[in-house]
């Protein structure tokens, strides 16, 4: 029994790291892209690094507002007014927004989004929010950590983690909340370009602080 736990341990704090990347892979990958769904989308999920097909017309992204309810009552969400709404065929993630409008400084252009990702886990919310901190230091080179701190979402204990990296050129700034309960780590990300990141704080703030987990 204390092998196997070790084994299912270890397996968590390899699964973790992948999940942080795939999380900012998946953001960064609407790089050039914006609002138009007809492109493919690749996402590292390792071991098999397969990557996965966003097919245009399986589902269409439509604005939303309001407050989201997950379709399996886990979670709800406010995002920004009238931002995109995908919650099928987008990888990892369990629903993503986006602004349908992309912004531009002198690094490039990108569309503000945000996503929320649910994956099992076996650690606590401190450790996985402390694994996640090490290894966006350690795999990205220009991850610049911005905030590290303790917050309560509703009645359950949270973590907050962000900064800044670069992604092909463009400066971003993203902010992630870490929840665990009942085995799953929920991960709510919100970014957008460094230089604008005032203009969407208010909202993400919003946003992220009201994430409520079932």
């Amino acid at each position: 029994m204390k092998t196997m736990r070790k084994s299912k341990t270890k397996l968590n704090k390899f699964r973790m790291p992948v999940i942080i990347i795939t999380i900012i892979l998946f953001v960064a990958g609407f790089l050039g892209v914006y609002w138009l769904w007809n492109v493919l989308i690749q996402i590292q999920e390792a071991p098999r690094n397969v990557p996965i097909i966003v097919e245009p017309h399986i589902d269409i992204a439509l604005p939303f507002s309001g407050e989201y309810k997950d379709d399996q009552n886990r979670f709800t969400i406010t995002p920004p007014a009238n931002w995109l709404m995908k919650n099928k065929n987008i990888g990892n993630a369990a629903v993503q927004f986006i602004n349908s409008v992309a912004d531009q400084d002198v690094t490039g252009k990108f569309s503000a989004s945000m996503n929320v990702l649910i994956e099992p886990t076996n650690l606590t919310v401190a450790d996985y929010a402390k694994a996640s901190e090490s290894t966006l230091v350690n795999l990205l080179p220009s991850y610049k950590l911005i905030d590290f701190k303790k917050k309560t979402f509703g009645l359950l204990d949270g973590y907050i983690i962000g900064g800044t990296f670069i992604n092909n050129g463009v400066m971003l700034r993203n902010r992630q909340v870490f929840v665990v309960t009942n085995g799953n780590v929920y991960i709510a990300t919100a970014i957008s370009l460094n230089s604008l990141w005032d203009k969407y704080a208010k909202d993400f703030n919003v946003s992220l602080y009201g994430l409520r987990v079932q």
